[in-house]
């Protein structure tokens, strides 16, 4: 049986890396390891018995402490974020 500390550690490790790799300039929330990374914490999430509305909060918990985001307009964090729950909203819900 998996601690409950310790998944949570792997999904908020897994969430800054969704969050690193859609921040990354050339890469943005295109890219397919993003897609991959969103579906992987989906699927922990749903293992886990995390609702969807969870899995947000930590997205959005981890998104605030992102450092690159200083250096970024509020629009263009927005949409990022926008589109990265809309991502992980569509991979949770996604028939399996």
């Amino acid at each position: 049986m998996h601690d409950g500390g310790s998944d949570a550690h792997h999904l908020t490790s897994e969430a800054n890396r969704a969050l690193e790799l859609a921040l990354r300039p050339s890469q943005g929330t295109g890219h397919a390891e993003l897609h991959a990374t969103i579906r992987e914490i989906c699927a922990s999430a749903r293992r886990q018995g995390l609702r969807a509305e969870e899995l947000i909060v930590l997205f959005k918990k981890t998104w605030a402490e992102r450092p690159e985001l200083r250096a970024m307009s509020r629009e263009e964090t927005g949409r990022l974020f926008d589109a990265v729950v809309t991502m992980c909203v569509e991979e949770y819900y996604r028939p399996r």
